[in-house]
């Protein structure tokens, strides 16, 4: 059920799922969302990123502290930083953020 499906995606997050010989993770096809399910999430979560004066809602202020955990949302630097690559902040400078990545083959790295 939905428990499961959560399960399953929290265990690749935290590469708990075994990979094959290629170091790839073979997703069962229950797994997978259709393209029409993820534009309706993206649809749901980005608009309110994009439009600070969505009615009824505060505007969004994001304040970081040292040891706080982020996750990138966009492709910067394959394979390195991709799209849900998670870190830790480590360092905050006026224009810029120091981190440690928090998974996968790279963690660790800042």
């Amino acid at each position: 059920g939905e428990s499961d499906y959560s399960q399953f995606w929290l265990k690749v997050g935290e590469d708990e799922i075994l990979k094959n010989e290629d170091d790839e993770i073979e997703i069962p096809e229950e797994k997978v969302l259709s393209a029409k399910i993820l534009v309706d999430c993206v649809d749901l979560i980005y608009p309110a990123f994009d439009n600070p004066d969505i009615s009824g809602l505060s505007p969004l202020k994001l304040e970081l502290k040292k040891g706080s955990p982020i996750m990138l949302m966009r492709i910067l630097e394959p394979p390195k930083l991709c799209n849900g690559t998670r870190m830790i902040v480590e360092e905050l400078h006026n224009n810029l953020i120091i981190v440690r990545i928090n998974m996968g083959a790279f963690k660790d790295d800042i």
